[in-house]
């Protein structure tokens, strides 16, 4: 039964290695951006800031875009690095 099994293993057409390399960046690529979905959506605030300039973008005009008065206090802190021109830009 063993016997088999690895010849039936080793009967099957391997990937190539440019389709295992294309799937393996595709994955890598993706995870980012699931991080960053993660983040965005968990309000990961210090996680945002520092690797998801576009959804930290997306964050402030959603509370910052106010007067500064009426700005949640949990958003003091962020909404004060886009205040202040301190925030990553958009892009970098």
């Amino acid at each position: 039964m063993r016997v088999k099994l690895l010849l039936l293993a080793l009967a099957a057409p391997l990937p190539s290695l440019s389709a295992v390399a294309g799937e393996t960046a595709a994955a890598e690529a993706e995870t980012p951006a699931r991080q960053c979905h993660l983040a965005y959506r968990q309000e990961n605030l210090p996680y945002i800031l520092e690797h998801c300039p576009e959804e930290a973008w997306a964050l402030a005009r959603a509370q910052c875009e106010r007067n500064s008065d009426s700005v949640s206090p949990r958003y003091a802190e962020f909404c004060h690095l886009f205040y202040t021109g301190t925030a990553p830009t958009y892009g970098n």
